[in-house]
């Protein structure tokens, strides 16, 4: 209810959501590592009281499965906001990439955009240079609006 009306969730109510839909993940039957992967995606600095994230380095929930309750620990479970990466790109060469399957974490490098700062692509949310507060702003708002996965 706080994220549907932009209230950043304070540390009790971050803890609270993340137990309750790794919870109800296990009820629907999901797999131990595919709870945990869910369990990282749910929050982003951005969702947060500032210092949040960094007050919660794990988060461990007894579940119960067929088999019998299992401990899901879910590291790092709030993941930065995608504001700390708006005006970045990956560190690759022009015309290269990295590929990696639905659900699979990887750790890539980021640097700024440089030159003019001019960002333009297909889903077209920024079209305008990132130093541009209106631009950053636009931006990841249409990123939220749109669905973006940690927007």
């Amino acid at each position: 209810r706080y994220r549907l009306r932009g209230i950043r969730l304070s540390h009790q109510e971050a803890v609270a959501l993340i137990c309750d839909e790794v919870l109800t993940a296990a009820r629907k039957g999901v797999a131990h590592g595919d709870m945990v992967d869910y369990g990282r995606s749910l929050l982003t600095a951005d969702d947060v009281e500032p210092g949040v994230a960094h007050m919660t380095p794990f988060i461990c929930v007894k579940v119960c499965l067929a088999e019998g309750t299992r401990l899901v620990t879910i590291f790092d479970p709030i993941k930065p906001g995608r504001a700390a990466t708006f005006g970045m790109r990956l560190d690759r060469p022009s015309g290269t990439g990295v590929r990696f399957e639905p659900g699979e974490i990887i750790h890539v490098d980021l640097v700024r955009i440089g030159r003019t700062g001019n960002a333009h692509g297909f889903a077209r949310p920024t079209e305008g240079s990132i130093n541009s507060g209106e631009v950053r702003r636009r931006g990841l708002r249409l990123a939220k609006e749109r669905g973006y996965q940690g927007a």
